[in-house]
């Protein structure tokens, strides 16, 4: 069985090892990942030449495709990859994916299978050179998936609160504070939640983190909500190592 990993680091595995040779290289995986993306629809192969090879002309762009698709058929099974109807596609029952199990999850509603398959961001640290439009599809691609993720969790979170499941709640908006590290409402939510659970230490640590985000790529001051309740945790704690007066 061929499984293609699209959530952080893009890779093909083969039987549950990783893939080696002409298929580990870097426009064939590339490809993979544009075709496991556009699920079943697929994409002309115009846009796919244009994404892969932004540099070249029109003809060359192609021809180079062409010679890709060719090479890469000979590695995959029989029908991995669809030409059919004008556009490219890929057989997910030959070759499956990460993403496109994604995406069936988010269009079926099954938050919790989404947020197991979304392991980092889409194609985390993957790049083409000269190929500026390939880069552009893979941030807007990589920010969809994002805000999906995020809704979810948001969701999971609320559902989690409400059957008292502190555990399932802290460890979803550790997650959620991953791909939100500026929301200042994430941020507290997760102090709170340590907090709740005796880490206080690791809820000012949080706010450490975040003030130095916040200061560094947003150049301002961190939200008052957040200074407010490191305040409060700091006031505690020092009451706690307080010594008791003697009687």
């Amino acid at each position: 069985m061929l499984v293609l990993h699209t959530f952080g680091t893009l890779a093909l595995e083969i039987d549950g090892r990783p893939g080696s040779g002409s298929q580990s290289q870097k426009r064939k995986l590339a490809l993979l990942a544009i075709l496991a993306a556009s699920g079943k629809q697929g994409v002309s192969r115009e846009l796919t030449a244009s994404l892969l090879w932004t540099e070249s002309s029109t003809e060359n762009a192609r021809h180079s495709l062409a010679q890709l698709l060719y090479s890469l058929r000979q590695s995959l099974p029989t029908g991995a990859i669809n030409g059919l109807g004008g556009n490219l596609s890929l057989d997910s029952s030959l070759v499956s994916s990460d993403v496109a199990d994604f995406d069936r999850a988010i269009r079926a509603g099954d938050r919790e299978a989404a947020a197991q398959l979304y392991r980092g961001p889409f194609l985390q640290g993957f790049h083409l050179s000269d190929a500026t439009e390939f880069e552009d599809w893979r941030s807007a691609e990589a920010a969809s998936r994002a805000r999906q993720v995020v809704t979810v969790l948001q969701y999971l979170i609320r559902e989690a609160k409400a059957t008292g499941d502190s555990g399932t709640v802290l460890e979803l908006l550790r997650r959620l504070a991953s791909l939100e590290p500026l929301d200042s409402k994430v941020a507290t939510s997760l102090m709170r939640a340590l907090d709740a659970v005796g880490n206080r230490p690791g809820a000012l640590q949080v706010a450490a983190i975040h003030e130095s985000l916040v200061r560094t790529q947003l150049g301002a001051p961190p939200d008052r909500a957040v200074t407010s309740l490191v305040e409060d945790l700091r006031r505690k704690q020092s009451i706690i190592a307080s010594p008791s007066p003697e009687g």
